[in-house]
């Protein structure tokens, strides 16, 4: 995004043992991409009421990158820059129904009692890689990366989740989750899933302040602290 500096390493601080959680989802539909983040982000806000929001995952269909800052930019006329994270998508859901085009969902988790560290890596090198022809190269990096993703989350005996969000496909989405797994895990939970928002388009995953770029990873660790 213009003007905004790269940052690829978010940290949320000061969570509490007896700490509280809250979440909330919010949508709005507008052919104006701007007036739709901002009008979903207002409702978000409005909901979490005083809660301080630790994260907001965003999820959007837009058609090309213009639009999709103007999302961003929307958004983040209502709520912190650094919190906010997403992807493209077909069109998102929530309880009040499923918006097509032109549409942006958000889902926010706050309260003290829960921390969420994220890491992104902007582009791995990858978009005019093919399993059929480059399967040991793809390899590679799709491991590296995931494994670089998850050494730059600070690790701690409270966490509890690891959500990724790649530019991809499977299987090339094994081979990143394969990365994540040696730095967390056999047994650390970690779900995720492919941003995209239609073959055969620019695809992306967006992440604010960073330009859009193909092939961008993105992980999210959400902890909690234990309460004896």
């Amino acid at each position: 995004m213009a003007g905004c500096a790269v940052k690829e390493t978010y940290v949320s601080y000061h969570v509490r043992s007896d700490g509280s959680m809250a979440t909330g989802v919010a949508s709005a539909q507008n052919t104006d991409p701007f007036e739709a983040g901002r009008q979903a982000a207002e409702t978000l806000q409005e909901r979490m009421g005083q809660t301080p929001l630790r994260i907001v995952v965003l999820a959007e269909c837009f058609e090309g990158r213009d639009q999709k800052k103007q999302v961003l930019n929307g958004v983040c006329s209502v709520l912190p820059r650094d919190i906010v994270f997403g992807f493209s998508t077909y069109g998102s859901f929530a309880q009040q129904g499923c918006p097509d085009l032109d549409s942006v969902s958000l889902l926010g988790i706050a309260g003290d009692g829960i921390g969420v560290s994220a890491s992104l890596q902007p582009n791995l090198g990858i978009a005019d890689l093919t399993m059929e022809e480059n399967e040991a190269e793809l390899t590679e990096r799709l491991r590296t990366g995931g494994s670089g993703l998850a050494a730059r989350i600070p690790r701690t005996d409270n966490d509890r989740l690891m959500v990724i969000m790649a530019d991809a496909h499977s299987p090339k989405n094994q081979l990143l989750l394969e990365g994540a797994q040696q730095v967390m895990g056999k047994d650390f939970s970690i779900t995720g899933g492919s941003a995209n928002k239609s073959a055969g388009q620019e695809r992306k995953s967006t992440r604010l302040n960073t330009s859009h770029a193909n092939n961008t990873y993105a992980v999210l660790c959400f902890k909690k602290k234990k309460h004896y």
